[in-house]
């Protein structure tokens, strides 16, 4: 009877340790004023492990705040090696873009790999980024919560060898400026040489190390100036009045993303717009509303899809707009189980006829402007190289920046017409 009583008590006790650990876990974050606050983390013998990686994943959970935006927050960044950097061009609030740069040694400079304009970071909600170069299939995609948001096919290239005090800052860099500061809160940072899967880092649970993790920064423990990086025991320090988040519950570790959406297009038939889009990971959602604007900012409710009204095949959605604008702009608003919403990207639609577009200058240097456009509201282009491949895709009222200033010929295909130009 003592015997039955003691193991009782033995497992009691290990259930309890087991249940007080699961408790502990993703209590706390840190969170970031945006005014030069930030983390820095100095153990080369850790860091060390991304030197020259040819694989790497490097990924957070971000909460931007909308408050504290500015030109450019730096989310993550190492001297001489990578940097994770949201973009407000426009200083308005808006996120507008985050790109992610490599610094290249073989032309002393800075390589930038950009989401599309549709990187779909929702400010004042948890997103989870993540940026995974492949050197097998000689690739760099960066992610918005799951989706690819890269802009064009991007070659990767490996992260370069480290500089002497190449320390890693989180939330900025040290004697930055304000608008280079992140504002808002970052959990579970990973830094790992290998290429991890994108949807295990989402609707897992919280990292796990191993001997291929730089760097893991659970970010739990709720006080003091220093936090564990959980990959080598080596502490990373808070300066300037990082503060602690005790209360992360909102942190969707546990798979409570909608889904991951593969595909969402548009195409025109019969003065009738079609839109289809196809998704994995439909456990959580609750419906798909159909989102119509005449201008991309003011949003109308045209008409709910069930997740249940497939397609073709499972997973796979389509609807038909029988009395479109001239001008159109669509999204899907993604309606979460709990009542999350989500958005996805924008597409641009227009049934305007007779239209004559331009592009000058030509031959080009880096910017050249459209002319024709009806209205100048934005509208979605794409550019070709001469073997076909997307190069920049994005909306533009008019005036394009190129991303890529190489010479040669390239195409540019806007509402229905392809030009050709050179970029001298």
């Amino acid at each position: 009877m003592k015997k039955t009583l003691l193991i009782q008590f033995i497992v009691a006790v290990f259930i309890s340790f087991i249940s007080n650990q699961v408790i502990a876990q993703n209590q706390s974050c840190l969170l970031f004023d945006g005014n030069n606050d930030y983390v820095k983390y100095s153990d080369d013998s850790t860091l060390g492990l991304m030197d020259g990686a040819q694989d790497y994943t490097i990924e957070a959970w971000i909460y931007p705040n909308s408050s504290t935006v500015a030109e450019y927050d730096r989310v993550l960044q190492r001297y001489y090696s990578f940097a994770i950097v949201m973009y407000d061009g426009n200083n308005d609030g808006n996120v507008e873009d985050w790109y992610f740069q490599v610094y290249d040694n073989n032309s002393a400079s800075w390589k930038y790999y950009n989401t599309s304009g549709d990187a779909t970071l929702t400010l004042d909600a948890w997103n989870h980024i993540a940026v995974i170069r492949d050197s097998g299939n000689n690739t760099l995609t960066l992610y918005v919560n799951g989706q690819d948001v890269t802009d064009g096919n991007q070659v990767g290239i490996p992260l370069q060898p480290s500089q002497s005090n190449d320390n890693l800052y989180i939330g900025s860099k040290k004697g930055s400026t304000p608008n280079n500061s992140f504002g808002g809160k970052i959990d579970e940072v990973r830094l790992t040489n290998t290429v991890s899967d994108i949807n295990s880092s989402i609707y897992g649970n919280e990292y796990s190390t191993d001997s291929n993790t730089a760097g893991l920064f659970h970010f739990d423990e709720g006080s003091g100036t220093t936090t564990e990086n959980a990959a080598s025991s080596s502490n990373a320090t808070l300066n300037n009045g990082v503060t602690w988040e005790t209360d992360v519950s909102d942190l969707p570790l546990d798979g409570t993303l909608p889904l991951k959406l593969i595909s969402f297009k548009a195409n025109t038939l019969d003065n009738k717009v079609i839109l289809t889009w196809k998704c994995e990971n439909t456990n959580n959602i609750d419906y798909f509303e159909i989102q119509k604007s005449n201008n991309s900012h003011n949003w109308e409710n045209s008409s709910m899809v069930d997740k249940k009204a497939f397609y073709k095949n499972k997973n796979s959605y389509k609807y038909e707009d029988n009395s479109p604008s001239e001008t159109n702009y669509y999204r899907l608003q993604i309606v979460n189980k709990n009542g999350d919403i989500n958005y996805s990207k924008i597409l641009s639609v227009s049934l305007k006829k007779g239209f004559d577009i331009n592009i000058f200058p030509n031959p080009v240097d880096d910017i050249f402007y459209i002319s024709g456009l009806k209205d100048e509201l934005p509208v979605e282009y794409k550019i070709y190289d001469i073997s076909g491949k997307i190069v920049q895709q994005a909306l533009t009222n008019g005036v394009v920046k190129l991303n890529n200033k190489n010479p040669g010929i390239y195409y540019l295909n806007i509402m229905g017409k392809t030009l050709r130009f050179i970029v001298k």
